[in-house]
């Protein structure tokens, strides 16, 4: 058996070509969908999107008289202010892990060689790791090193100065 695949169609092609829905029926939609200005669609699912939102009724009268050329105008830099809809909000940042850590049997190993060679970079120390541990580490976890590595160098500068700060402390008193 041979699947046939027909290509996608909107509802409106769909009704139009199927043999159960009388002539007449197309007919009328044909009439419905020359009438249609998506232009004027958009401007109006937005005034009521502001309506909503917002309230103000005055910025909707302009937005309702508003010219086509003025709007197309509009349309070529609205998508840089981002999506205004109150719907669409920023996800709060994850905590959680999604996978194990590919490093966590060798934390220590790697702490300590940044203890040992702080200049050490990630590239180098991947290399390292995976003499010590081959098959272990695939090319793809490079980029999760480098962000460990980052986030140890920032604990250890934060250790230095809180350090530094005790020492100033003891110091002046």
């Amino acid at each position: 058996m041979v699947k046939t695949y027909h290509p996608p169609l909107t509802p409106h092609e769909q009704v139009v070509r199927s043999p159960h829905v009388p002539q007449s029926g197309k007919q009328q939609l044909q009439a419905i969908l020359a009438k249609l200005d998506p232009i004027a669609l958009i401007r109006n699912i937005r005034c009521v999107q502001e309506e909503l939102a917002i309230g103000k009724t005055a910025e909707l009268d302009q937005l309702r008289s508003e010219s086509a050329e003025s709007f197309l105008r509009k349309l070529r830099t609205v998508w840089q202010l981002g999506e205004v809809r109150p719907t669409h909000r920023k996800q709060a940042a994850r905590y959680w892990r999604t996978r194990p850590d590919p490093f966590e049997n060798v934390r220590s190993r790697i702490q300590e060689q940044l203890e040992l060679t702080p200049d050490i970079t990630p590239k180098e120390l991947f290399r390292q790791l995976r003499e010590e541990h081959p098959g272990h580490f695939s090319d793809g976890q490079i980029r999760t090193l480098r962000r460990r590595v980052k986030e140890w160098r920032t604990q250890m500068a934060k250790r230095l100065i809180l350090r530094a700060k005790d020492i100033c402390t003891e110091i002046a008193s």
